[in-house]
């Protein structure tokens, strides 16, 4: 099963920190577009509930302070912060 993962990083501040400004995930044949500030995309989709199931996926907003998109089956776990940090676990 191939997955795709890529950010898109700004720089951010007056430090030279760079934050994550979007981040895709190709999985499942699906394509999920997270970016800071916007709802969740899933394909042409934009989910707008905390908890979203589809195809082997959860995806969730956890209080505001983390997207997490879990492939169950494939034990992946993505987090991001909508900011400086994406985990993949």
């Amino acid at each position: 099963m191939p997955i795709f993962l890529a950010a898109s990083n700004v720089p951010c501040g007056t430090t030279g920190v760079t934050c994550t400004k979007s981040v895709e995930i190709k999985i499942y044949n699906q394509t999920l577009h997270l970016v800071r500030g916007q709802d969740i995309e899933i394909g042409s989709n934009s989910i707008t509930t905390n908890q979203y199931y589809t195809r082997g996926l959860v995806v969730e907003n956890i209080g505001g302070m983390f997207i997490t998109v879990v492939a169950p089956e494939l034990g992946i776990v993505i987090k991001y912060d909508e900011g400086m940090v994406t985990r993949s676990l």
